[in-house]
């Protein structure tokens, strides 16, 4: 059996990936893959969110790692749930965010369910348009114009 999730970004609509994947494979699996594939940095905190309805509403959040959440919604770190414990029916929808902090965040739709196919465990690419998404800035980071314009302002 595989499944075939389709990858949107809502801050560029040019951008589209679909992936299959066998759903033995945890939302970890494909959190590491999908950082991979799109060059995505290992320093952002991200989580899974199932959700309820085409507004991609959280209601459940998988977690990176085991961590206090302070809100209400339930959380389960990623490691330990399968996708085929959540994601059951094509249709089912999922928010990604790859970097809570700056709140980015991609779109995937389990968009098919082939029950006939081999079982291969790899995590594959199978549809790729458009560019991916472009790094966070860093909050932190200063640049010489900034030091600059911070010094100019204080001789006002």
């Amino acid at each position: 059996m595989l499944y075939t999730f389709r990858v949107r970004n809502p801050e560029d609509s040019q951008f589209l990936r679909e992936y299959t994947l066998h759903p033995c494979r945890t939302f970890l699996d494909l959190h590491l893959f999908l950082r991979k594939d799109l060059n995505l940095s290992c320093e952002s905190i991200a989580s899974f969110y199932t959700t309820q309805g085409d507004s991609y509403e959280p209601t459940m959040e998988l977690t990176e790692m085991d961590m206090q959440n302070d809100t209400a919604l339930p959380a389960v770190p990623m490691e330990s749930v399968y996708l085929r414990e959540l994601a059951r029916d094509e249709g089912d929808k999922f928010l990604y965010s790859y970097d809570i902090l700056a709140e980015r965040a991609l779109y995937l739709d389990l968009v098919r369910i082939d029950r006939d196919s081999p079982d291969p465990l790899d995590i594959t690419c199978v549809a790729r348009e458009g560019e991916n998404p472009a790094p966070s800035p860093d909050p932190f980071s200063i640049s010489q114009r900034n030091i600059q314009d911070l010094l100019a302002s204080l001789e006002e």
